[in-house]
């Protein structure tokens, strides 16, 4: 019963450290450099996904849906946009 709550505040911040990263905001000055990732477009779609993938949990629960396919594949695609975005941080500037 507390998982999918978990999920629900996961995916939330989830999805605010995303579209901060995104902008580039001053807020995430002190975050290490990886994970600054001022206007990656992949970087930002792999976590959105995910996001998605921990909210719909939340959705699943409280409507009794069963969305444990669609939550699979979200996080499957968000990780290997992650993983193709990953590479960008480490190359030298």
């Amino acid at each position: 019963m507390l998982l999918p709550y978990l999920g629900l505040i996961l995916g939330i911040l989830l999805i605010i450290y995303a579209v901060l990263a995104f902008t580039g905001s001053s807020a995430l000055a002190a975050a290490p450099a990886t994970l600054r990732r001022a206007g990656d477009p992949l970087w930002l779609a792999g976590l959105v996904l995910l996001a998605l993938a921990l909210l719909l949990g939340w959705v699943g629960y409280s409507f009794e849906i069963e969305l444990r396919l669609v939550r699979i594949l979200l996080g499957i695609a968000g990780v290997v946009l992650l993983v193709l975005a990953w590479p960008r941080t480490t190359r030298p500037a």
